[in-house]
């Protein structure tokens, strides 16, 4: 595992504020799936898509991959990469809310980006981002 000082640790969004306990998240790279182990967060989610291979996923997937799980039959959702013993903050119920709405509903304070300097590392970077920007396409009602 690389230091923890090699990954993009710049960027931290508020969520919620006036909680008494921080509550935080770490969104990452499959790189820094160790940071599970590391006791950085009370969640570490593991973004595992490749962008410089192959085709890129669509929007369509990756927005699905964030958001609500549509049925226990979908390919791939975020919390199918967060452990359960690693991770307390959600009940297994609330596994199959949408990214942002767990962290809404469970009062989560901070959201940081660790993201390897590698260029796949960086396209899932500039992918989560957008994703987070406030206007983007899923988050409308």
């Amino acid at each position: 595992m690389r230091p923890l000082h090699d990954y993009c640790t710049g960027l931290m969004l508020p969520v919620n504020k006036g909680a008494s306990t921080m509550k935080r998240v770490i969104l990452t790279s499959s790189s820094g799936v160790g940071l599970a182990l590391a006791d950085r967060a009370d969640m570490v989610i593991p973004f595992i898509y490749r962008f410089v291979s192959g085709p890129p996923p669509t929007a369509d997937h990756l927005n699905s991959y964030l958001g609500a799980r549509e049925s226990w039959f979908d390919p791939m959702h975020w919390s199918d990469c967060v452990r359960i013993r690693q991770s307390p903050l959600i009940r297994r119920p609330d596994r199959a809310g949408g990214l942002l709405w767990v962290c809404e509903t469970y009062g989560v304070d901070l959201i940081e980006l660790w993201f390897d300097p590698e260029p796949n590392s960086q396209l899932q970077l500039i992918w989560i981002l957008d994703y987070l920007r406030p206007n983007h396409p899923s988050q409308r009602s």
